[in-house]
């Protein structure tokens, strides 16, 4: 979601993510739907632990938030999803996952992050070995076709 900036890296631009907050509809149900930005203080919410993505998002549409806003935190994505269908709380989630998903409403739908650049990024050893070159650029155009 960022530009890698070391010096011995390839790295490509494959697209870009738009981001939402979801919630399972047994979240909904039991805590309501959030009606504007300053009702979602009375809501749990999912978060990554260590990256600061969510805590910038949030203090740039206003809200002042630190690690302990969320009521649960997680770097692995996939386990952030299995605890939003759990009903633990919102989650920001890439919108093409989140509207794909019957299981999951959109919280605030006008509420909009700018597009996150996705990277592909590798050593820069990779081109030195055509094999390995051959998997960098077939990833490329396939996650690429995804966004």
């Amino acid at each position: 979601m960022f530009r890698p900036e070391q010096l011995d890296v390839i790295t490509k631009r494959l697209g870009e993510v738009e981001f939402g907050a979801y919630a399972s509809h047994d979240y909904i149900e039991s805590r309501g739907h959030p009606k504007d930005l300053n009702d979602l203080a009375r809501h749990d919410f999912i978060g990554f632990d260590t990256h600061l993505m969510l805590i910038d998002f949030f203090r740039s549409v206003g809200i002042k938030i630190d690690r302990n806003f969320f009521r649960f935190r997680s770097d692995d994505e996939a386990v952030g999803w299995q605890m939003l269908l759990e009903g633990i709380g919102i989650g920001i989630k890439w919108v093409k996952l989140g509207d794909a998903d019957p299981r999951v409403s959109r919280i605030l739908p006008t509420v909009a992050s700018e597009p996150s650049p996705v990277w592909l990024t590798a050593h820069v050893g990779v081109k030195k070995i055509r094999r390995i070159r051959y998997v960098y650029d077939y990833l490329a155009e396939h996650i690429s076709a995804k966004l």
